[in-house]
């Protein structure tokens, strides 16, 4: 599932928040039992979407905590293909003027998020052709 239909973001031309369609209560109702969010790919998802996703969460959920109180686990490789019209989330974290616009939200979300950084290349681990690649 994308983000977009997700959380009913709609197109991508929309760039304010308060423009997007309200179904919070539809998405509330769908996600109802839902206590942990995995975005997998976090480099391609826009500091100003990732805004988007807490607020929507705030929205469906406990308006009163970050991501309405939800588990949220980002995966990703910031060194692959950023966002599509939209600063990468780790580059607005780097701002440090007060959070004005949805895209410097994403940003201070992102610099207070607790990131854990993976340094052992575990993929294809035990496959011949891999493990030659590695050492080539």
């Amino acid at each position: 599932m994308t983000i977009h239909s997700a959380f009913s973001f709609g197109r991508d031309d929309v760039k304010d928040f308060r423009k997007l369609p309200r179904e919070a209560r539809v998405l509330s109702e769908h996600f109802k039992r839902l206590k942990l969010l995995v975005i997998d790919e976090i480099s391609q998802v826009s500091a100003m979407h990732f805004a988007w996703i807490e607020k929507r969460c705030r929205q469906c959920f406990d308006g009163s905590k970050p991501f309405g109180g939800l588990v949220v686990i980002a995966l990703g490789d910031f060194l692959q293909i950023p966002p599509v019209g939209g600063a990468p989330v780790h580059h607005a974290a780097l701002s440090r003027t007060k959070a004005t616009n949805d895209s410097l939200t994403g940003g201070c979300l992102w610099r207070d998020a607790v990131r854990i950084r993976l340094s052992i290349l575990q993929r294809a681990d035990g496959c011949p052709i891999q493990r030659h690649r590695r050492t080539a």
